[in-house]
């Protein structure tokens, strides 16, 4: 499919009610145990909700997002299913504390957020997996591209995000991760994935300067992706 083609199309998907753009999901539940250091408080696991894109299978990319999802939030709905179009499985999880806490405290979501990487590799088969925050906890998902956060809490030799994105309102902020091997095809995915993030993020950041293109542009900017060539010949 050519540029000007595929990016009418998304805009017609991105314009539709959420349920449309998701009619041929499928969703499966998965179990995610945070993933503490030595020493931390173990956390509590949660059952997570994976959207699954219909030609979805082991190998390809995923994003976990954590967001608020107890509440109605039109713009974080069109993000997931704008990431579903790109043929990208979404793991949403919720920021929560645990319910048998006696004094509910905020929960830090790097450790759930490990968990979810975790569980996507080994029950899914997930390949190239991105992390976004979405609300309050946004920001602090950048952390988890750091790799002494990675290797405390997965190991030396464990999975990996390949990048991060947070979306809390304000201008949207982007972090490169570890380095994919060849098979992930890190380039075309991150690629897409900044495509999609751009093409909703006037919905959920306020006071955007330059509209989606330039959310695009940054994106890959950050993640060391080239521009699209139709992006590149309106520039010439």
């Amino acid at each position: 499919m050519n540029g000007p083609c595929r990016l009418s199309l998304l805009a017609a998907l991105m314009s539709a009610p959420p349920a449309l753009a998701n009619e041929y999901a499928r969703f499966e539940s998965v179990v995610v145990v945070p993933a503490t250091r030595p020493g931390e408080a173990a956390g509590c696991a949660s059952r997570a909700l994976l959207n699954l894109p219909p030609a979805w299978r082991a190998g390809d990319a995923a994003v976990v997002m954590l967001a608020p999802w107890r509440t109605p939030d039109p713009a974080r709905d069109r993000l997931v299913a704008a990431l579903l179009f790109e043929e990208a499985a979404v793991l949403e999880l919720s920021i929560e504390p645990c319910p048998a806490a006696e004094t509910p405290e905020a929960v830090d979501p790097v450790p759930e957020a490990f968990g979810a990487l975790s569980a996507l590799r080994r029950f899914s088969g997930a390949g190239l997996v991105v992390a976004i925050g979405y609300g309050a906890v946004a920001r602090r998902i950048l952390d988890t591209v750091a790799d002494h956060e990675a290797g405390g809490r997965l190991g030396s030799d464990g999975p990996r995000f390949a990048a991060a994105a947070a979306f809390d309102g304000g201008a949207p902020a982007f972090a490169l991760g570890a380095a994919q091997p060849p098979r992930e095809r890190s380039p075309v995915r991150l690629g897409m994935l900044c495509d999609a993030l751009g093409s909703v993020a006037g919905e959920v950041a306020e006071g955007l300067r330059g509209g989606p293109e330039s959310v695009a542009a940054a994106c890959r900017v950050a993640f060391g992706v080239p521009m699209p060539s139709h992006a590149s010949a309106r520039r010439e």
